[in-house]
């Protein structure tokens, strides 16, 4: 068989393994070349990721299983949050009790500076 990725480092966890090496051209038909390997031998249940590294010859392979990565479900308290999340945007966006205004010339001639002082410093 030919080699696809020739293993330098590896980094062990207890259900990720974190394999630093080369990765042969082109890379992304190498890796799904091993996946489709893994999955020849009976295991679908991993999932491989391809990270290149900073040497610019070096890839990592970040080997993990499906069941530990995170789905792709919107549960539906998630739901429901957004909703109020958007209830609460549109019930403040359309309050103008705390909009900033520009003071008028006539409020400007009807008060005097000291009074406006207070009021800024409320």
């Amino acid at each position: 068989k030919d080699r696809l990725f020739v293993r330098a480092s590896e980094v062990v966890f207890e259900r990720v393994y974190i394999l630093e090496g080369q990765v042969a051209d082109p890379p992304a038909e190498a890796l799904a070349t091993m996946q489709q390997r893994l999955i020849d031998q009976g295991m679908e249940e991993v999932e491989l990721f391809l990270q290149r590294c900073i040497e610019p010859d070096r890839c990592a392979v970040l080997v993990m299983l499906k069941e530990d990565m995170p789905s792709s479900d919107f549960a539906w308290w998630q739901w429901l949050l957004c909703a109020l999340a958007f209830v609460g945007t549109l019930i403040t966006v359309n309050l103008d009790g705390f909009s900033v205004s520009a003071v008028t010339l006539e409020q400007v001639n009807a008060m005097s500076v000291d009074e406006m002082m207070k009021i800024a410093n409320q």
